[in-house]
């Protein structure tokens, strides 16, 4: 097993090493990148909705120690929103790594 960071570094010697030891077909090196980018796109993703869902959560919890649920409930929704997204991504990342 190759370490991602090596064949985002070096694709072409991989690609060449393949070819050298006649151990399968070189566009493996591309299917291989493409996939190492959507997971880590995925991942960014998924610490980008849990960055803003923690945000989020930062407001709630004061709104709601100070009995202010009027304003917290639009928040609540956004949450909720963003709870069913992390879950969507999430599994999509497990997927990704599968």
């Amino acid at each position: 097993m190759l370490d991602p960071q090596f064949l985002r570094d070096h694709p072409d010697r991989v690609r060449q090493a393949i070819r050298d030891k006649g151990a399968g077909d070189p566009a493996l090196v591309d299917q291989a990148l493409e996939a190492d980018r959507e997971r880590r796109a995925a991942l960014t993703a998924l610490q980008t909705v849990q960055q803003q869902l923690n945000a989020i959560n930062q407001q709630i919890g004061p709104l709601m120690k100070a009995g202010r649920r009027d304003e917290a409930q639009p928040l609540l929704e956004q949450s909720n929103q963003f709870k069913s997204e992390l879950k969507d991504l999430q599994e999509a990342a497990r997927a990704q790594e599968a």
